[in-house]
C-alpha cells in the first residue's frame, strides 16, 4: 500500500501505529509491516507484545509496527489482506513481479481516493481526466485512456459492473421464484377455504362478524401459521448462512446478521400478505347462496 493509504481512509492502529508516507519514498529502505486484526488473532495468538517483533516475508525481515483495528477489513469485498507493507518494499515481498514500480505503462496499480466535501463523482472524474490529458502530452500511450470513478469494494470497475448486473438478475430470479411460491400457496389456501364455505355461511347466519376475528381467524389461522413457521425457518437460515459465509467470504461478517434478518422479515411480511388476501376473499361469502347450493 502507499504510505498515505491509512491516513486517507482515517484508519488508526489498535496497537502500535500504521506506516507513514515517509516510509514509502525510497525503494527497499523501510521493511515495516502492519498486520490485520484477524491475522493478529489467527497467526500470532493475539500476542499483546507483537508490535516491534520481526517476521520474515520471502526471506526478508520485516518489523511489525502496528495491528489494524477489528472493524477494518480492507477496501475490497472479495478478499481481506492479512499483512500490509509499503509499496516501495514490493521487490522484497514479490521478487520478479515488481517491475511495475518503474513501468509507467503497467496497469496493475489500483488508485483509491476520497472525495472532498462538496465534490461530486462526475466533478472528480472530469478533474482526473483533465489531469490525464496533461500527462498524455508527454506520454502518448495515455491518449486513448480515460478515468472512471466508481465506489470501492469490487476492485476493477468492469468487475463491479458485471457483478452488480449478475447479482441483479439473480435477485430478480429469486424474487420471481418467491412470487410463484406465494401465488401457489395462496391458491392452495383459497381452495381449502372454498371447501369451508358452508361452515362460514352457518357462522355468518348465526351472527358472526365477517371481518372480525371470529370468521377471519377461521380462514387465516392456517396461513398465519405457515407464514410464522416460514419466517422462523428463514431467520434461522439467515443466521446460519451469514455465519457460514463470514468464514468463507471476507466481505461478509457476523455483523451483517441484522441486515439479513431485516430482509428476511420483509420477505416474511410479503408471504403473510399473500396468505391474508385469500382469507379476506374466502370471508366474503353470501350465506343464502352458499347454503342453497351446498
Amino acid at each position: 500500500m502507499s504510505g498515505n493509504y491509512f491516513d486517507m481512509l482515517g484508519v488508526r492502529a489498535l496497537k502500535g501505529r500504521m506506516f507513514t508516507q515517509d516510509e514509502d519514498r525510497v525503494p527497499g529502505a523501510n521493511p515495516v509491516a502492519v498486520v490485520s486484526y484477524g491475522c493478529w488473532q489467527r497467526r500470532f495468538g493475539a500476542d499483546p507484545n507483537l508490535v516491534g517483533k520481526t517476521i520474515k516475508l520471502n526471506a526478508h525481515d520485516f518489523t511489525i509496527v502496528g495491528v489494524g483495528p477489528e472493524e477494518f477489513r480492507g477496501t475490497a469485498l472479495i478478499f481481506e489482506p492479512e499483512i500490509y507493507a509499503p509499496m516501495m518494499m514490493a521487490k522484497q515481498i514479490a521478487p520478479g513481479e515488481s517491475n511495475w514500480l518503474e513501468n509507467r505503462g503497467d496497469g496493475g496499480i489500483l488508485g483509491l481516493g476520497r472525495l472532498k466535501q462538496g465534490v461530486t463523482t462526475p466533478q472528480a472524474r472530469e478533474s482526473l481526466n483533465l489531469l490525464l490529458a496533461q500527462f498524455a502530452r508527454e506520454y502518448k500511450y495515455l491518449e486513448s485512456m480515460t478515468f472512471s470513478v466508481t465506489p470501492p469494494g469490487l476492485v476493477f470497475p468492469l468487475v463491479r459492473n458485471g457483478t452488480l448486473g449478475f447479482a441483479g438478475v439473480l435477485m430478480a430470479t429469486v424474487g420471481l421464484v418467491l412470487l410463484i411460491a406465494c401465488v401457489n400457496l395462496a391458491n392452495l389456501l383459497l381452495a381449502r377455504a372454498a371447501r369451508r364455505r358452508k361452515e362460514i355461511a352457518i357462522r355468518l347466519s348465526l351472527g358472526a362478524g365477517r371481518m372480525r376475528g371470529d370468521v377471519m381467524m377461521l380462514v387465516v389461522r392456517q396461513g398465519m401459521w405457515l407464514a410464522l413457521v416460514g419466517l422462523a425457518i428463514g431467520l434461522a437460515g439467515a443466521l446460519v448462512l451469514t455465519r457460514l459465509m463470514s468464514s468463507v467470504l471476507y466481505g461478509v461478517s457476523a455483523t451483517d446478521v441484522p441486515r439479513f434478518a431485516g430482509v428476511t422479515l420483509l420477505l416474511g411480511l410479503v408471504v403473510f400478505i399473500a396468505c391474508y388476501l385469500p382469507a379476506r376473499r374466502a370471508a366474503k361469502v353470501d350465506p343464502m347462496v352458499a347454503l342453497r347450493f351446498e
